[in-house]
């Protein structure tokens, strides 16, 4: 029970930090593009994690190996997809498809496990989609490319959840994040330099929101969630992931002086309860 709460209060404070990566990024793609962003983002958070458990590197085998790169497929597909298809779509819409994760990760868990989801779970993941409709305040009216990315985005980020849920506590979470953040990285600097060729950050807003994601939001996170996600069940991780655009907006507020609806107070308090509903346990007297 304490590593379930703990897990929750660190997965939900690593996803404040995903929340925050939206206005950080914003000022840093200003003197930078997207993919040599994400490159130095994940080379400098693999460096950080590899520099704080030098020591366990000596462990690194070819099980570790193989299931951090089956680990970085979905999540590289998921950060390239977002970032092109914000080239073609824009951030409403682009924050709707991309959170509709939560409904498809209950359907791929489906597949996988073979049991649908119990009544109270399917609720509970309804009334957060609900939450995460009034937060994005958005139906996507027109329907481009850059939307087909993004839906391409949603299920490799979900079929990323349901797979950490599958192998979190199997092997070396750290070693295993590491080997991830690499593989992504690297995919993320053959991209760049397709591209426009790899451009070193020379602003401070560039190195400010790449330190931060890369510090906070990828090592702390993505460490975080490979360890802590075996102690709760897949659904809830993905209600508690769906208040990324509530803590996004609440930033963006703060650090960009946007608007604070009041359908984002509620979409967030909706999730919010779902969240707390997901673990309440009911007992029905016979």
């Amino acid at each position: 029970m304490n590593n379930k709460i703990t897990g929750i209060l660190l997965l939900v404070l690593g996803t404040i930090f995903w929340g925050m990566t939206f206005a950080f990024t914003k000022n840093a793609l200003n003197d930078i593009d997207t993919y040599s962003f994400l490159a130095f983002r994940f080379l400098i958070a693999s460096s950080s994690l590899a520099l704080l458990f030098i020591n366990r590197l000596r462990n690194i085998d070819f099980n570790v190996i193989y299931k951090g790169v089956i680990l970085s497929i979905p999540l590289t597909i998921g950060f390239l997809t977002q970032t092109m298809g914000l080239e073609y779509t824009s951030a409403s819409n682009g924050g709707f498809l991309t959170a509709i994760s939560v409904i498809i990760v209950p359907i791929i868990n489906t597949i996988y496990t073979k049991r649908f989801p119990s009544f109270k779970s399917t609720i509970s993941i309804l009334i957060a989609s609900l939450g995460l409709l009034l937060i994005t305040g958005t139906s996507v009216k027109t329907f481009n490319h850059g939307d087909i990315l993004m839906l391409i985005c949603a299920i490799a980020f979900a079929f990323y959840i349901v797979q950490v849920s599958r192998e979190s506590g199997k092997s070396d979470a750290i070693l295993v994040t590491l080997i991830q953040l690499i593989v992504v990285s690297i995919c993320s600097f053959f991209m760049a330099f397709l591209s426009d060729g790899i451009k070193i950050p020379s602003s401070t807003d560039s190195w400010t929101g790449i330190l931060f994601c890369a510090i906070f939001a990828t090592t702390f996170m993505y460490t975080i969630q490979n360890h802590y996600q075996q102690y709760l069940s897949t659904n809830t991780t993905v209600i508690i992931f769906s208040l990324e655009p509530f803590f996004a907006a609440i930033t963006a507020v703060i650090m960009l002086s946007e608007e604070l609806t009041t359908s984002i107070f509620i979409g967030g308090f909706l999730i919010i309860f779902s969240m707390i509903m997901s673990e309440i346990k009911f007992k029905v007297k016979q």
